[in-house]
């Protein structure tokens, strides 16, 4: 008898409109005789819930023929392999070009401006907020890469952790990201103090949990997901490589569970992945200075290439909260 996990995997496929004959070859492949293949696909077949399932695939199906063409419609005039670089945006041109219409983009005179551009080094931070206690991520590298952003923590001063990244080591093991929310404790309010939000884009920090600071080692990595609103990347020290992937694409990424993609796009060999043919993939770097507009629901990957000091955050001037799609 075939596995639940065969089951499950046969049903699926039926259900989004595979070839049965396709599916029955892939269980023969699996050990499966061709009576039992054909017996498997006829019970699921035969299955009222099953049938229910059948109408939600065919749903599926419509949302992503309409989410192709219209990427392929909106390609005639957007290039959806590159990420502009701009400078001086008006706010107006913000909202109408980029944030409505759910585009990424480069912005080059922000976070240059920012007295942490200037301030924030290892040496700095050290110094200043060296005694204060932070919660890093630890045994990332010996992880699956989805599981690799879930939080297995390590307590330590920021001094101490500091000293692990100036070994120089290039490494994903150790990381101090968004979950530990540093920037809404008041030891570290001198850090915010360091950052103007440019009112054309962002309303001034008025609640936590909507700003957050990331510091990690040259290798240090955020595997591909999505995001549940708009966001900003700032990039303080260091640059990051990000590989961006449009929101209409979700049905190309394998997204089985969560909001993380199952490829790991740095390791697999992207070939084994046939529902990527004719994605958009995107690689940009991020240089100190810069920040990046990613928009709700774009797959994003994140690796560092240098020591690096990210801001992130979600308070645009504009409507950022939305219904739960994800």
């Amino acid at each position: 008898m075939p596995s639940e996990d065969w089951t499950e995997w046969a049903a699926h496929n039926l259900a989004m409109g595979i070839a049965r004959a396709d599916i029955a070859a892939e269980l023969g492949k699996a050990g499966l005789s061709v009576a039992d293949a054909n017996r498997l696909l006829a019970g699921i077949e035969g299955s009222p819930v099953f049938r229910a399932a059948r109408r939600l695939g065919e749903d599926v199906r419509k949302w992503t023929m309409l989410s192709d063409a219209l990427l392929a419609l909106e390609g005639l005039t957007h290039d959806y392999d590159s990420v502009p670089r701009v400078s001086g945006l008006s706010s107006d041109n913000f909202l109408r070009d980029y944030y409505a219409l759910n585009r990424p983009v480069i912005i080059t005179d922000v976070v240059a401006t920012w007295p942490a551009s200037q301030k924030w080094t290892l040496d700095f931070l050290a110094d200043r907020f060296g005694q204060c206690r932070i919660t890093y991520q630890s045994g990332r590298s010996r992880r699956d890469h989805r599981d690799s952003f879930v939080d297995h923590s390590t307590e330590a001063t920021l001094a101490a952790y500091i000293e692990l990244i100036r070994s120089g080591e290039e490494t994903n093991d150790y990381y101090l990201i968004a979950h530990d929310k540093i920037l809404d404790r008041p030891d570290f309010k001198p850090l915010i103090d360091d950052i103007v939000f440019d009112t054309r884009y962002f309303d001034p920090v008025s609640q936590p949990g909507r700003v957050f600071f990331w510091l990690g080692p040259k290798g240090s990595a955020t595997p591909m997901h999505r995001d549940l609103g708009n966001v900003f990347f700032a990039q303080v020290m260091g640059r990051k490589r990000v590989t961006l992937i449009p929101s209409k694409q979700l049905h190309k990424v394998y997204n089985q569970t969560g909001y993380h993609s199952e490829i790991d796009f740095e390791n697999d060999n992207l070939a084994d992945y046939p529902l990527l043919e004719g994605a958009h993939i995107i690689d940009v770097v991020i240089a100190p200075g810069e920040l990046l507009f990613i928009p709700i629901g774009w797959w994003h990957a994140v690796r560092s290439l240098d020591v690096s000091i990210t801001v992130t955050g979600n308070n645009f001037r504009f409507p950022n909260v939305f219904a739960d799609i994800f």
